[in-house]
């Protein structure tokens, strides 16, 4: 065992470790600074802002109501009024910048949070 297994080996294995574990933490530290706080919701009309509780709410717009979803810190759209429901296909959000945007009945629905990311790409 000694034969194979060097001195600069050995360095080699703790440097990746160290670096490992550090990219470990890091990606813990900034997973939990990007928490989720609110939900802001603006209409053609008016504009507000709820919490993250589990709920269901219904927005009006121009084509009819909106049902949104609130659960576990997840926002969706569970019905909608517009002719492609291709605001109930966006899914589920979760993170700070996320959004549900539903341009017939002029409605966006997005995650507020303290994020230090400048843009989000899928």
């Amino acid at each position: 065992m000694k034969g194979w297994l060097r001195r600069a080996d050995v360095i080699l294995i703790l440097i990746l470790v160290v670096l490992g574990a550090g990219s470990w933490l890091a990606i813990r530290f900034l997973k939990d600074q990007n928490s989720p706080s609110a939900i802001k919701i603006r209409t053609s009309d008016e504009k507000f802002e709820i919490a993250l509780k589990d709920t269901s709410l219904v927005i009006p717009g121009p084509l009819g109501e909106t049902e949104v979803r609130i659960e576990d810190k997840k926002v969706w759209v569970t019905k909608a009024s517009c002719p492609n429901k291709l605001c109930m296909r966006q899914g589920k959000i979760s993170k700070p910048g996320e959004a549900i945007i539903c341009l017939p009945n002029r409605i966006v629905i997005s995650i507020q949070g303290k994020s230090k990311l400048d843009a989000i790409t899928y």
